[in-house]
């Protein structure tokens, strides 16, 4: 980081922002989440300084941030910056995205991990439908909300809903990933 900073003497610069992203996650991945979280934070003060709250660029790391705190095992502060992403990017773009889509998943596997089985059903569901609007129903990302939700309905015991989910993600597998 300190090279990005000499070298282009402006820590604003785009390039700045991805090195703290990546070295944020790397530090994440090497279980280092206070180093990780310092940077992350460093990039969302730097993103709201520059371009402001309102952007996918603010969205996407607040959400990354929310990510870290989920793995961390903080479920309030995860809980926080996952619904303001939501918030953001349904504001910025609506429903009809990828990106609301994976923050409505991010929401269900959290209320999910924790046991808030009634918030992830809904955002579950939530998911698919959106996923279904946008005519991705052979889409590896509606694939894995369908298998989140069959995860969830054996978690709740409700075999008889996961097992179709179940098979139905086969299906899309199976297209998505031949071999």
């Amino acid at each position: 980081i300190q090279i990005f900073k000499e070298d282009l003497k402006n820590i604003n610069h785009p390039f700045y922002s991805n090195a703290l992203i990546m070295l944020s996650l790397l530090y994440s991945q090497l279980g280092q989440f206070n180093k990780s979280e310092l940077l992350f934070l460093e990039n969302i003060n730097l993103i709201e300084k520059n371009i402001g709250k309102e952007n996918d660029k603010y969205a996407g790391s607040i959400n990354n941030l929310a990510l870290l705190y989920a793995n961390m095992g903080n479920y309030t502060k995860a809980e926080k910056y996952f619904l303001s992403a939501l918030e953001i990017k349904l504001k910025i773009s609506g429903k009809n995205n990828l990106f609301y889509a994976s923050s409505l998943q991010n929401l269900g596997v959290l209320y999910s991990n924790i046991g808030d089985f009634k918030k992830a059903e809904y955002y579950f569901l939530e998911t698919r439908q959106v996923l279904d609007s946008l005519n991705l129903k052979e889409h590896p990302d509606y694939a894995q909300s369908l298998n989140n939700l069959a995860l969830l309905y054996i978690k709740m015991g409700n075999y008889k809903k996961a097992e179709p989910l179940y098979l139905e993600t086969k299906i899309i597998q199976k297209k998505v990933d031949p071999e």
